[in-house]
């Protein structure tokens, strides 16, 4: 095969170099990877550079949102609103609130916020700026460490600008989006740049002739894997497992990632490791998979493991050094036919003091000076002369000596055989056996299992607690989750980069590198959670983004240097290289025959040129910055509802209110709740849809009170009930006929104008059925279209459409609510708001038009009026719209839940 196509198709490195006198080849330039030229001075600041521009440019890019805020609306007072619903979970959490106090995410924001002397609030909406770019950094380590570190300014930048990570993580994004991606790149970043220069590609192992070539030329893996085994390696190895171990307390993804790479060390050591050096390769590894299974015992494990091989190690260098041969510990004889020498190590014996054994010749002084060696006390000989008693006194110097000694002898010895025992095949063999079935969890791979079905399933969800024999379903709420809708492979191309071609290169690319570079093994996972997105969402986009920059950066500046060196017949390379930290080498008899690097450019030079590659490159995603930002997740109003509960609510009340402002409540109130982001699946669901649907606001208040009534648990309501259990229930709830439930505590219901946008989804969940397991919800939809609206005639004309006749009109001016009914059944319900909060769509980017339509309801950002929202009967006389918009003191409403604050948009009641 040509050198040239070697090149491209089995990169091992970046340096790029000549043969050596002796060395095997034709002469043509090969790709070195152990013996290659030293970097070149002056490559830390050009890794620095790098560095901070990477972080630089992905962070400052994210702050031209900024203005967007300069909202008033978008303000409780000095405070920022934030953009996620999660964010105010670990906003509560740094705040005290017993939810989410003690997670990483509310330890992070309560330890920033007391270091900067922000509140934890105004601290969580300015941190995704800076967090997010953690992932270009990630990616830069990756590139670095794959020999291109310029590739790696590129690559991080375009990688954390990517829209299905950007729009996820801006301003007031304070969610576990900022750091999954990162971690999820970090986690294969040390086992792959660390054991892929030792493997064969997989191409090679399908094919031995290629793998024979590649040896021949010089080109081949390195063979001498006992250069891993050092002390600073194996440290960084446990390490990087310990850190892998504690990212599962960050997110539920990484206990799958976790285990992935654990099966992936011993079969790509087995399948693709040299034949001589698989188990230096297994013994090394298992100080990355002991502490990325089990934690800080798995940690003290694998640093006993790596202080024992690399003691081994060194006393096999100290050995062979001394003459011997390797991996004997017999001795090897002089040159000049001197007794052959103790190894070091040996010196003493390691049996007790006295117990000495001495050949027969041995004469009486000579068994004297052996006995004082070895720390035993004898008699002196009496015919003993004065050279010998000078000699002897020599003699007992060393015993002393040795006897000092003894003890760290003792424990190298010891340490030695420990280190053998993690070489011995038996020993291997059974301590990843024993890694691999706990990493085959049956729980865990139960809770994947799970978890892929709610995310791809369009059913309902069977309720646990129901009995096996008349099973409870509760309507599914996974498909109203803006991240697991279904997208389609344009849109899945689209949340990468804006245009598609580069991105389907990019891909393609990586499918070749899987099969060429072992490192790229470890990103097989994050490629695969991307393909699922067809499936899993939008949300799973964001995975492919470093796997396709970095793949694209590192191929265009590879075919830079190889294109380089065939025009100019020399070996060019750029002058850094990051090798695997500290990675020990076996030394050069022949350093004449090494070439050193030719100097290109300077690397300011090239540092410009790359950061201008950077800055075209990702400019088509800065300018679509402003246009992703959709502005905070709950309005201010709301917020001030919230805020009001804090100071005018028993701190035992519980809150009834929509899902999605669970986790507000637990930040501006300080109150529990009926649901919130990790309680939003069956009766926490079902409970809180069905209360703001029904019409009936006696069965409302029935609901919420028969809850009270089992401890303000959903789960207690349905437990142990079949479908038409649960069904008769409601019915019985719902009979007018029936006393009132009675039950101790304060509740509170919350209704606004936010959540009529959500509507469609409240009224399915909350009319199902559960016998016959359907919903059939009401009508609602968000215009879009410039509206013309008479309330003295009840019309609203579209354009140029013809007039349309309401039913009702409803008008909302932040000041107060008019009531205009028009007596015409059947017609349209209009409700009108002149509040505005939605970012307008300016972008030429139709996939993130669609990714907030989801958000917020269809066609939300091209509408020049304010909200306008038309509706059915259905739906108007629900307790969501009716509680918002009735007069106060309704008789209706009255006797069954008491208004207790009212700013307009927002209203909250007290249940009686």
């Amino acid at each position: 095969m040509p050198h040239l196509v070697r090149r491209l198709l089995f990169p091992r490195g970046n340096c790029f170099r000549r043969p050596g006198p002796g060395a095997p080849g034709n002469g043509a330039a090969c790709i070195a990877v152990t013996n290659g030229p030293q970097p070149a001075p002056g490559n830390g600041r050009a890794a620095l550079l790098c560095l901070c521009l990477t972080l630089a440019l992905a962070a400052g890019a994210r702050l031209t949102e900024l203005p967007f805020w300069d909202n008033d609306l978008f303000r409780l007072g000095d405070e920022y609103l934030l953009a996620t619903h999660d964010a105010y979970h670990w906003i509560a959490g740094a705040e005290g609130f017993e939810f989410g106090a003690g997670h990483p995410m509310s330890e992070a924001v309560r330890l920033i916020s007391e270091l900067v002397g922000l509140t934890p609030a105004l601290t969580g909406f300015y941190l995704p700026v800076f967090m997010s770019a953690l992932t270009g950094l990630g990616v830069f380590l990756w590139c670095a460490g794959l020999g291109r570190p310029w590739a790696g300014l590129c690559a991080g930048v375009l990688t954390s600008l990517t829209p299905g990570f950007c729009a996820r993580t801006l301003l007031g994004f304070y969610d576990t989006d900022l750091v999954i991606l990162f971690f999820a790149v970090m986690l294969g970043l040390v086992p792959a740049i660390g054991l892929a220069p030792y493997l064969k590609s997989p191409l090679e192992a399908l094919f031995p002739s290629l793998a024979a070539e590649a040896e021949a030329t010089g080109c081949g893996p390195d063979r001498d894997t006992g250069t891993l085994l050092n002390a600073p390696a194996l440290a960084l190895f446990a390490l990087s497992g310990l850190g892998g171990y504690m990212t599962q307390e960050w997110h539920s993804i990484f206990p799958y990632l976790t285990r992935f790479s654990i099966f992936m060390l011993p079969c790509a050591i087995l399948a693709l490791g040299p034949p001589g050096g698989r188990k230096p390769l297994l013994a090394g590894a298992l100080c990355h998979a002991l502490p990325l299974l089990v934690g800080l015992p798995g940690f003290l494990c694998a640093a006993l493991c790596a202080a024992a091989l690399t003691a081994l190690t060194a006393a096999q260098r100290s050995r062979v050094a001394a003459g011997e041969t390797p991996g004997k510990r017999g001795s090897a004889p002089d040159p000049a036919g001197a007794p052959p020498r103790t190894p070091p190590g040996e010196m003493i014996s390691p049996g007790p003091p006295h117990q000495v054994g001495l050949p027969e010749n041995l004469t009486e002084g000579d068994a004297a000076a052996c006995a004082v060696r070895n720390g035993a006390k004898v008699d002196l000989p009496k015919n003993l002369t004065e050279g010998d008693a000078e000699n002897f006194a020599g003699v007992a110097s060393d015993g002393v000596l040795s006897a000092v000694k003894r003890p760290a002898a003792t424990l190298r010895a010891w340490s030695e055989k420990i280190g053998a025992f993690f070489l011995d095949g038996r020993a291997l063999f059974a301590l990843w056996t024993l890694l691999c079935i706990g990493a085959a969890d049956a729980a865990v791979l139960q809770n994947m299992a799970r978890s892929f079905i709610a995310y791809t399933r369009r059913g309902g969800d069977v309720s646990p607690l129901s009995p096996a024999d008349g099973p409870l379903v509760f309507p599914s709420v996974s498909q109203s989750v803006i991240e697991v809708q279904t997208i389609d492979v344009h849109e899945m191309l689209l949340y990468v980069y804006p245009f598609e071609l580069p991105v389907l290169v990019g891909a393609g690319l990586f499918t070749l590198r899987v099969l060429t570079v072992p490192a790229m093994l470890w990103l097989l996972p994050l490629f695969v959670l991307h393909m699922l997105s067809l499936r899993m969402g939008a949300r799973m986009t964001m995975f492919g983004a470093p796997v396709i920059m970095i793949t694209l950066c590192l191929e265009a500046g590879r075919l830079t240097e190889v294109a380089a060196a065939a025009l100019t017949g020399n070996g060019v390379r750029f002058p850094f290289r990051i090798r695997f930290p500290f990675r020990a080498r076996a030394p050069v008899q022949d350093t004449a025959s090494r070439e050193q690097p030719a100097e290109t450019l300077p690397f300011l030079v090239r540092t410009a040129v790359c950061l201008l590659c950077a800055a075209v490159f990702s400019w088509p995603l800065i300018r679509h910055i402003p246009d992703y930002s959709q502005g905070p997740i709950i309005s201010r109003e709301q917020a001030e509802g919230l805020k009001f509960l804090r100071f005018n609510s028993p701190e035992d009340a519980m809150v009834w209110n929509w899902w999605d402002w669970g986790y507000a409540v637990h930040h501006f109130a300080g109150r529990r709740c009926i649901a919130d982001g990790a309680r939003h699946g069956g009766p926490s669901l079902y409970l809180p849809a069905a209360v703001y649907t029904t019409e009936d606001p006696r069965f409302a208040r029935q609901i919420i009170k028969y809850t009270a009534l089992k401890g303000d648990v959903p789960g207690n309501v349905f437990a142990g009930l079949s479908a038409s259990g649960a069904q008769q229930l409601m019915r019985d709830l719902g009979n007018r006929s029936n006393p009132l439930v009675q039950a101790s505590g304060t509740q509170y219901l919350v209704v606004g104008f936010d959540l009529l946008h959500l509507g469609l989804w409240v009224t399915r969940y909350g009319s199902w059925n559960f016998e016959s397991k359907t919903a059939p919800g009401a009508l609602m939809s968000n215009l879009t279209p410039a509206l013309k609206y008479n309330v003295d005639r009840g019309i609203v004309l579209a354009d140029e459409s013809g007039p349309i006749y309401a039913s009702t009109m409803t008008v909302f001016d932040g000041k107060n609510i008019e009531r205009f009914d028009f007596n015409r059944y059947g017609a349209y319900h209009f409700i009108f708001s002149s509040r505005r909060t939605e970012n307008r769509y300016g972008g030429d980017l139709p996939i993130l038009r669609r990714f907030w339509q989801r958000m917020r309801g269809p066609d939300v950002f091209s509408g020049p009026a304010g909200n306008k929202l038309v509706m059915d009967d259905v739906f108007y006389n629900t307790m969501m719209v009716q509680l918002l918009i009735r007069p106060p003191g309704d008789p209706e409403i009255a006797p069954y839940f008491k208004l207790v604050f009212d700013n307009v948009y927002t209203r909250i009641y007290q249940v009686l």
